[in-house]
């Protein structure tokens, strides 16, 4: 009857699993709309410091030439292109426009581009456009794209600017955009780009990124400890293992616990399986040997498997 009810519970989360890629890929389709920012322009809010860094500029490596549409263009045919994406009124398709003026348009050209967002309705197109041009200024001049950013008047887009251009900065000098991050006043320029160093940093170095994390506030900590526990696991599942079971009893811990189990369990159940028997009982434990069992089954495509 065990036997029974764990197939069920198998093919359950196998189903669940299947569905939940296809809703991610739904949730960032080119049909969807994000909530417009707020159109308030000068409120109150901390100065960045030291946001000029004169004489820094990351190398030229074409990390964002990376699509069917990041091609170089011509200067007059992202006008054209720019064009006819005011124009259209079909989503799809304007979004593939700006998509190529953002990622193909001349880098001597980057900063009057950024000047054309203004021509775009508040909303989802405005907000890629705008990231997509910024990232690629910041690959050229670190410090002309960070004082853009914090030059902004609307202040969610200001933040999320500030955030994008920390982002490009951490993969090329991760000490000296932390160093940045770091010695920003507390609110939300500080927290939205620490979360944004936190996710780049978690890909390479995921021991710093749960330290970093630490300097979050304990419930938006927690909510980093999965992504940053379960890349952990991937690189080095017995130190990932001993440094989730060390945490302390909260969300926190569940969240790197079941991580844990999770990536390790993709490729080394028995491993995982005998961390898990080896921790003490609690409520974070709850679910452990389920998670790394339907992880299993679900990487190998090996049910019966998992059934033993």
């Amino acid at each position: 009857m065990k036997r029974v009810k764990l197939a069920l519970f198998l093919v359950f989360a196998i189903l669940c699993f299947s569905g939940g890629i296809l809703a991610d890929r739904a949730l960032v389709g080119p049909g969807e709309t994000s909530p417009k920012p707020p159109e308030s322009m000068e409120e109150d809010r901390p100065v960045c410091k030291n946001v000029i860094r004169p004489n820094f500029v990351l190398p030229s490596d074409g990390l964002f030439f990376n699509s069917a549409y990041d091609k170089p263009i011509t200067r007059e045919k992202a006008e054209d292109l720019f064009a006819q994406a005011l124009e259209t009124t079909n989503f799809n398709k304007r979004a593939e426009l700006l998509r190529q003026v953002a990622m193909g348009i001349p880098k001597d050209d980057l900063q009057e581009a950024l000047e054309w967002v203004d021509q775009i309705p508040l909303g989802e197109d405005r907000t890629f456009f705008q990231a997509d041009l910024l990232s690629r200024w910041a690959k050229e001049d670190i410090a002309s794209a960070l004082a853009y950013a914090d030059g902004l008047k609307v202040t969610g887009q200001r933040n999320m600017a500030l955030a994008n251009v920390v982002g490009v900065w951490v993969r090329h000098d991760v000490d000296a955009a932390l160093a940045w991050v770091l010695e920003q006043p507390d609110g939300q320029v500080r927290t939205q780009s620490l979360q944004t160093a936190i996710w780049q940093v978690t890909t390479t170095d995921p021991a710093r990124a749960a330290e970093l994390a630490g300097k979050l506030d304990p419930v938006q900590a927690d909510y980093q400890m999965g992504a940053i526990y379960r890349q952990w696991a991937v690189l080095e599942p017995d130190v990932a293992a001993e440094k989730a079971g060390r945490l302390p009893q909260g969300q926190g811990r569940f969240m790197a616990l079941h991580s844990v189990a999770a990536a390790w369990g993709e490729n080394d159940v028995d491993a995982a399986l005998s961390w898990i028997k080896s921790l003490e009982k609690g409520p974070e434990t709850e679910g452990l040997i389920s998670a790394a069992i339907v992880s299993y089954a679900t990487r190998q495509k090996d049910p019966k498997r998992a059934l033993e």
